[in-house]
């Protein structure tokens, strides 16, 4: 289904065609359709934009479009049409709960089965679902053992673009069962000068050695909270803004397997099953009887979360699913990856400069050019199944995910991926001028040294948009 859905992309916008009107983009850098825009100086060298008219491709204005460059969590519009074009907007990821052996007077004597498909979405919730199936069986005791079985992923992505934190949570690597995508949670609650903590770990002290800056307005939690984890102990350092109230933040602290083993063991206690033997890292018996099977929600449900909160560990998910369900799976990602370059490759949007990584846009090898961007854009608007899903995944001005409180002037009309690096800046999508008119607008900037040049990208986006509005 899912290619025959980009096949059909393809044939209706002819690709000899599209390359003539790229083409001419090129020849075209520097130009402006009825806009008179100046680029800053102090981004002259780094920034590059195309803006078309979104329905007929007409160029309305760019800049330096044919520079490849580093586009950040922006290489998330590329994965999200490669998985809807090559697995399907209703591709689903499967858990299974098996079983060996007998069961007799409440008793299973033999081992239960926990086989992870994929699935990045799978939580403590459906865990307790899926548990759930034991107790309706009658078992109230495991003579055995319990296999998590994550063997389905045995490759993994690469990063060249990731923080020194040893507990960084964009290190989480995807998995073929991963629950709560191995997050550590934990949450600010303040009360008055108090700050409490919730979290989502079970049988680990948290020690919160948190203070609160009354002096400090904005909200970075990420960048105010440390994390040592030892023996068991996990201690949380940092002062805060109160700005930070119900706010989270996240940290990778156990393994894979140790992760899945404190949320199932608690869940196995909660549902008063006692376990009597061990938890073991091991692949499932062909031979285990199948209890239940536990379906994710669609891939386009999926794709709305990540391209709203840029969701790392998805994006990955999609190209390893892609090798673990379309190739032999002789090396997951890396299969995977093959695919990527091939649909890269078919559709015009491959430059000479471009390595997938991980195809979340943590990497300093991911380069795409604005005219890349557009052309994906462009294409994705004339599909009536891809089209909308796309876009109602894009984070919106005022509205939903990263953009929430950007760019406020054009409320609900502009729909952009967002990307961000330490020296990048990048948004692209879909803007809606008050005529009603629709343009794609990609906008990137590399080689950012200081705020002043990253200040200087937000209010020159602000220029464009405000004359964007204004083109009847």
């Amino acid at each position: 289904m899912g290619a025959n859905i980009w096949g059909k992309l393809v044939l209706h916008y002819p690709k000899h065609n599209i390359a003539k009107k790229f083409l001419l983009l090129g020849l075209l850098i520097n130009a402006s359709f009825g806009l008179n825009i100046t680029v800053p100086s102090i981004l002259k060298p780094n920034l590059s934009v195309s803006i078309l008219d979104a329905d007929t491709a007409k160029p309305i204005y760019n800049y330096n479009d044919t520079t490849p460059r580093l586009i950040a969590s922006n290489v998330k519009l590329f994965t999200s049409i490669f998985g809807l074009s090559y697995l399907g907007p209703d591709f689903h990821w499967h858990t299974q709960l098996k079983y060996s052996g007998k069961i007799r007077d409440h008793i299973l004597y033999g081992n239960v089965y926990l086989h992870g498909g994929g699935d990045p979405t799978l939580n403590t919730a459906a865990i307790y679902d899926i548990i759930s199936k034991l107790k309706n069986l009658g078992i109230n005791t495991i003579q055995g053992n319990i296999i998590l079985d994550s063997s389905l992923f045995n490759n993994s992505p690469t990063y060249s673009m990731l923080q020194t934190n040893q507990y960084d949570a964009d290190k989480i690597l995807p998995s073929g069962l991963i629950i709560n995508e191995n997050r550590a949670n934990f949450t600010v609650h303040l009360n008055g000068d108090n700050i409490n903590i919730s979290h989502n770990l079970y049988n680990i002290k948290v020690v919160n050695r948190l203070s609160l800056s009354r002096s400090a307005t904005a909200c970075d939690i990420d960048d105010s909270i440390s994390m040592k984890f030892h023996n068991n102990v996990a201690t949380l350092n940092g002062s805060i803004s109160p700005a930070c109230d119900n706010v989270s933040t996240s940290f990778l602290l156990l393994s894979n397997f140790n992760y899945n083993k404190m949320i199932v063991a608690q869940v196995l206690k909660d549902f008063e099953i006692r376990l009597n033997g061990e938890f073991e890292n091991a692949q499932t018996p062909n031979n285990a009887k199948l209890i239940y099977e536990h379906s994710s929600q669609t891939l386009a449900h999926m794709l709305y979360d990540m391209n709203k909160t840029s969701n790392n560990l998805y994006a990955e998910t999609i190209i390893s699913s892609m090798g673990a369900y379309k190739t032999k799976n002789q090396e997951t990602f890396n299969d995977g990856a093959k695919i990527y370059y091939k649909f890269l490759q078919n559709n015009d949007l491959l430059n000479p400069k471009f390595k997938l990584e991980n195809g979340a846009g943590l990497s300093r090898y991911e380069f795409f050019t604005a005219s890349e961007v557009a052309h994906l854009l462009y294409i994705v608007n004339g599909s009536p199944i891809i089209g909308p899903l796309l876009e109602a995944s894009l984070p919106v001005t005022s509205g939903e995910g990263s953009l929430h409180n950007k760019f406020n002037n054009f409320s609900g009309r502009l729909m952009a991926k967002t990307g961000t690096l330490n020296d990048t800046r990048a948004y692209s999508g879909y803007f809606y001028n008050k005529s009603g008119n629709k343009y794609i607008v990609v906008f990137i900037a590399n080689n950012l040294q200081n705020q002043e040049q990253k200040a200087a990208v937000v209010s020159f986006i602000e220029q464009v948009l405000g004359w964007l509005d204004n083109l009847d």
